[in-house]
């Protein structure tokens, strides 16, 4: 510009220029929440005071989707650990002895709770909390055998039961590792270490799957994510654990038995090892905070972060919202969505036969919860639907075996969905651990992150994250222009759901209205932590 205008440039034009870059930034930044929004979502409490940062920029997050992938890259990371370093995790559920790679040459030596200890005995310093509530108590057996043989303190893993309510739970399912003389690798999203949830994209419950431990209904398939975080939001993730862990209340219940020794903060300098945008978000219940006592440093007045992020996302979207959640069954956040159809050209959820509730006990058909899930997910997506000139948007899908129809038979015909992934125009997505149920977004302990590379489109870092879960469902490669747009690729999930044998199937739950057995149950394990 200067050589055009013979070294000088006009003042107008000056402007033009930084207006351009100005406007570029404020592009990416406006998916995100202001710290006024975030503290306005803690009830005034600041979140940048307790060493959270509002947003981070240079990080990088590897999405690690299905289980294989990603017990291959916890089992490197805890086989990494060494003198000095520091593990941490917040589980909802675990079973110690699921193997991260059945397919080693000594599948054993891979158990959860073998690395575990191993890395303790490397005086790799471990920290775990496992959620305990009124229908979980994984954490009891798994602790004691970490806090034997792998702990040089008194107590390493503890049962965590500083949650609002009975059914209330911390659903956060997260990992950090803190390598003292590098960096901080940490993992968000969906998935426990626990039964069923080794598998890969073919989700065609191989030899080496059937040797691992079931969970309470063995499914042929599971889909789950996680996502391995490196930069400062990493280290976001590792302090929030770090805060709950120096929380100062007691652990309700088992407070005798364990003792949560105060840890000291301490990391390695941060770094910038990718180009992505991520700001951590959170529920962490008013009531748990306020009524209970818990949170004191982390939220002492709870943090509503991540229903004000969803909130903003879908309200911000201008092509197409996707939904892909077990649950789908919370008003507040679907009104959200349904709020958003006339702006946008479509809605694609991804979601669970309401019948996977179901159990067999004593000979008898269990179906309550199954009802109540039927009851509350039909009332929720009817809201998508309330406006009948702007239905046509809506598509509904659950995932099945190809070339079976979806029986009570689990093992044999489903591929259950366990991941909590929602985006938005090929530009921002916010992936963790929260589903769209009422205790996830008012009550339980949860994490997620808000992520964008400041692009749009389909090669983007949420347009290739799209493409990648598309293909899995649709059993297409990435490069498939038929996932290049996501009208094109609705289409396809409309075709192959009409065949009834593909691994796509529409779904809509039944209207079963409601009954008092249903609400009993939604109220145990929906608990609302609304002050």
């Amino acid at each position: 510009i200067n050589a055009e205008y013979g070294g000088q440039t006009p003042s107008s034009m000056r402007a033009v220029v930084i207006l351009v870059v100005l406007g570029s930034a404020m592009a990416s930044d406006s998916w995100f929440l202001t710290a006024q929004e975030l503290d306005v979502s803690r009830q005034g409490s600041s979140r940048s005071a307790t060493g959270i940062v509002d947003v981070s920029e240079g990080n990088e997050i590897i999405p690690l989707v299905n289980g294989k992938p990603f017990m291959a890259s916890l089992l490197a990371d805890i086989n990494a650990a060494g003198n000095g370093d520091s593990i941490y995790s917040t589980m909802f559920e675990v079973n110690g002895d699921v193997m991260l790679d059945p397919t080693a040459p000594d599948p054993s030596s891979t158990k959860l709770t073998t690395v575990l200890i191993a890395a303790g005995k490397r005086n790799a310093s471990l920290r775990i909390l496992v959620n305990d509530n009124i229908y979980l108590h994984s954490g009891l057996a798994f602790c004691h055998q970490i806090n034997s043989h792998g702990c040089s303190i008194s107590t390493c893993c503890a049962p965590e039961t500083r949650h609002h309510a009975p059914g209330g739970s911390v659903h956060s399912k997260a990992w950090s590792f803190v390598y003292h003389s590098s960096e901080v690798v940490s993992y968000v999203g969906s998935m426990d270490v626990t039964g069923d949830r080794w598998d890969d994209q073919s989700h065609d419950d191989d030899t080496a799957r059937e040797t691992e431990p079931d969970d309470i209904n063995h499914f042929h398939g599971w889909h789950g994510d996680m996502f391995r975080v490196r930069g400062a939001a990493a280290y976001d993730v590792a302090r929030h654990f770090w805060l709950q862990w120096n929380d100062p209340a007691p652990l309700p219940d088992y407070g005798l038995f364990y003792k949560l020794k105060p840890m000291a903060w301490s990391v390695p300098a941060v770094g910038s090892p990718g180009n992505l945008t991520v700001q951590l978000t959170r529920t962490l219940g008013c009531k748990g905070a306020v009524k209970d006592g818990f949170y004191r440093s982390v939220a002492p007045k709870g943090e509503y972060s991540y229903a004000a992020a969803f909130k903003k996302m879908v309200a911000k979207a201008r092509s197409y919202i996707y939904m892909e959640d077990q649950f789908v069954f919370y008003d507040d956040a679907l009104q959200a969505v349904a709020d958003a159809l006339p702006h946008v050209d479509a809605v694609i959820i991804v979601t669970d036969n309401a019948t996977a509730f179901s159990t067999h006990f004593a000979g008898v058909d269990v179906t309550v919860a199954s009802n109540m899930r039927y009851f509350h997910q039909r009332r929720c997506l009817d809201l998508l639907t309330k406006n009948a000139s702007l239905a046509h948007k809506v598509h509904v899908f659950e995932l099945a075996r190809e070339g079976y129809a979806l029986t009570g038979n689990f093992s044999k015909t489903w591929l259950y969905t366990h991941s909590k992934n929602y985006f938005v125009d090929d530009e921002f997505m916010l992936v963790g651990s929260h589903g769209i149920e009422r205790t996830g977004w008012t009550n339980d302990i949860e994490l997620s992150v808000g992520v964008t590379d400041g692009t749009s489109g389909p090669d983007s870092v949420v347009g290739k994250f799209r493409r990648s879960l598309f293909a899995e469902f649709l059993q297409l490669t990435v490069d498939d222009p038929k996932l290049a747009t996501v009208a094109s690729a609705v289409a396809e999930f409309e075709r192959q759901s009409a065949l009834g044998t593909a691994r796509v199937r529409s779904y809509w739950p039944l209207d079963i209205g409601d009954t008092k057995p249903e609400d009993l149950v939604y109220d145990v394990y929906e608990p609302d932590g609304r002050c």
